[in-house]
């Protein structure tokens, strides 16, 4: 095989890849969390949150009871939310 058809397939190869990864839908919750206001509690959730296959991204808000999450089909809401209750949180809402 010639350089320049390597060369094409493995940039055909590549574009695939990329096309495929930026085609992921991903969702975005936000949980109410009992006590989350407190600092300690986020950073506690928020490395439990950060640890889940499928969660690309964890915002906290300082001094609230919520916590916004981005997350891929690899895990669900419900996933998400019994994850926390197993861990000692209590979820309150769901929004």
């Amino acid at each position: 095989m010639s350089d320049d058809r390597l060369n094409s397939n493995i940039a055909r190869r590549i574009n695939d890849t990329l096309s495929n990864e930026s085609s992921v839908h991903t969702n975005n919750v936000r949980l109410n969390i009992e006590g989350l206001e407190f600092e300690e509690t986020q950073d506690r959730v928020k490395n439990q949150l950060e640890g889940l296959i499928g969660v690309n991204k964890v915002d906290m808000s300082a001094g609230q009871t919520y916590v916004d999450i981005n997350h891929d089909e690899q895990t669900t809401v419900s996933e998400i939310s019994t994850h926390l209750q197993n861990n000692g949180y209590k979820v309150t809402e769901i929004m």
